[in-house]
């Protein structure tokens, strides 16, 4: 057992190294590009994903500890932290991962914003207006949000036909099965 939590933290250790350089490059490269007021400690922290981060530190720890060629783990950990930072390289294509909500539709009062919602912070929530072609400030407090009603309607509709079929088949008599034992 205590093998096991030393590779796991072992891993967390070289997995937060990782996740420390890729949310620096969304931050300098996504964040401070389009203005969005935040600071970098906040963004890391609000952004972490608990299930990516304890597989990712699990199969980090599994390499360093469990594989007993010191040559095989170098050559294993500097691979696949070059292909984690050559995939996200491109900010752009991680911060549609990590932060971007495409297609929604934010209400403040009497205002209707649509368009692609940049960063849900704490406070506040940037979302690019497509229709004034800008990036928009607004408070969280503000904002009536309607996501699921609006942009899941094929979810919802596969959601009915599901139940719809559940309570026809549930009407359908089914065979009497007996067992016969010798």
């Amino acid at each position: 057992m205590s093998k096991f939590l030393m590779a796991l933290i072992s891993g967390m250790f070289v997995y937060l190294v990782i996740d420390f350089f890729l949310f620096l490059a969304l931050f300098l490269n996504f964040i401070q590009k389009n203005d969005i007021a935040i600071y970098y400690n906040v963004l890391f922290a609000d952004n972490q994903s608990f299930i990516l981060f304890v597989l990712a530190s699990a199969v980090f720890g599994v390499i360093l500890i469990y594989i007993s060629n010191k040559k095989l783990n170098i050559v294993l950990i500097t691979l696949s932290t070059i292909l984690i930072v050559t995939f996200f390289t491109n900010t752009r294509f991680y911060a549609d991962i990590v932060l971007i909500e495409k297609e929604m539709t934010l209400y403040e009062g009497k205002y209707k914003y649509n368009g692609d919602i940049y960063y849900k912070g704490r406070v506040y929530s940037y979302i690019w207006n497509k229709e004034l072609d800008k990036l928009i400030k607004i408070k969280n407090t503000d904002v009536y949000h309607k996501t699921f009603f609006e942009n899941n309607r094929l979810f919802i509709l596969f959601l009915i036909v599901i139940s719809i079929f559940g309570i026809l088949f549930r009407f359908i008599p089914k065979k009497k099965r007996t067992l016969h034992y010798k």
